[in-house]
């Protein structure tokens, strides 16, 4: 949650607000795995067991001010579509703080390259800076996943790179098992292929599979 000292929610968090529209996923995400949900009980944490979309806009009404929203949903199908909308989105955008970030999920560019792009439109319809990046997410669908970082003033491709949040990244190497500054670096470098996808680009002209270069013409392979 945004406070009035900006420098010092750089480096702090203050408050950190869980929506789940499921409080069995929350009961059973203690019970069965309390090394992953131990800091839903930190004096920090907030959960809140209500439908997303509608606490966004409640959010808003109340005038609330948060620096990151991440939108971990599942993907844009029945209940979740709204959750994929210009309207959601604006209303997160109308709740982030100065320098505020959005990063919503952004669904799977080997098999579902269409929302990918998607996605990373509506956003840039509403946001000055929009970063499309890639993680690896080992239980979903190919172990790679998008996602875009939104921000009205925020660059990620470039804040991510200075020297300063390297090395304040540096001072928690020992603890990380994932993250580091180079792959901080690494997660914008897009595949030919996506970044034709979200530059509207045509696809490049290669051969299929089954295509033999090397056979005469008009021989199969």
């Amino acid at each position: 949650r945004a406070r009035n000292d900006l420098e010092r929610a750089r480096y702090e968090v203050e408050e950190a607000v869980l929506v789940d529209i499921d409080g069995e996923v929350v009961r059973v995400a203690k019970q069965y795995f309390p090394d992953l949900a131990g800091a839903l009980d930190h004096p920090k944490a907030r959960v809140i067991i209500g439908d997303g979309l509608a606490w966004v806009r409640e959010a808003q009404a109340r005038g609330e001010r948060y620096d990151v929203i991440l939108v971990d949903s599942t993907d844009p199908v029945d209940g979740a579509v709204e959750l994929f909308t210009p309207g959601f989105y604006r209303s997160c955008a109308a709740v982030l703080g100065v320098g505020g970030i959005l990063v919503p999920q952004s669904d799977s560019p080997a098999f579902y390259q269409t929302r990918c792009v998607k996605i990373a439109d509506t956003l840039a319809d509403i946001f000055g800076h929009t970063a499309p990046y890639l993680g690896h997410c080992l239980t979903y669908p190919a172990g790679l996943w998008a996602f875009v970082a939104a921000s009205q003033t925020i660059d990620a491709r470039s804040r991510l790179r200075e020297a300063d949040v390297a090395a304040r990244l540096g001072q928690f190497a020992a603890d990380l098992r994932y993250l580091n500054a180079e792959l901080i670096d690494a997660v914008f470098a897009l595949p030919t292929w996506l970044r034709r996808a979200l530059d509207h680009a045509p696809p490049a002209a290669l051969p299929s599979i089954g295509d033999d270069p090397g056979a005469p013409p008009g021989e199969a392979a």
